[in-house]
């Protein structure tokens, strides 16, 4: 599953896997070069209901993203 966001010469997305040792992870791609920028260990089927935010500052050069906050 993979969702983002894009702008002028920016795209990211979030892709959600489970690894093959059952632990699910949330990576973050940029994807005009298929490079991880950066992932953390989650469980997003654990029925609840998730959050997930990406902020962008382009001035920083600087993209967060949030889950659950």
């Amino acid at each position: 599953i993979k969702f983002g966001l894009s702008a002028p010469g920016f795209t990211v997305a979030l892709t959600f896997i489970t690894a093959a040792t059952g632990e699910r992870y949330v990576l973050v791609l940029d994807q005009n070069n298929g490079r991880v920028l950066g992932s953390t260990s989650f469980d997003f089927l654990d029925g609840l209901s998730h959050t997930y935010r990406i902020v962008r500052d382009p001035g920083a050069g600087v993209v967060r993203v949030f889950v659950d906050s």
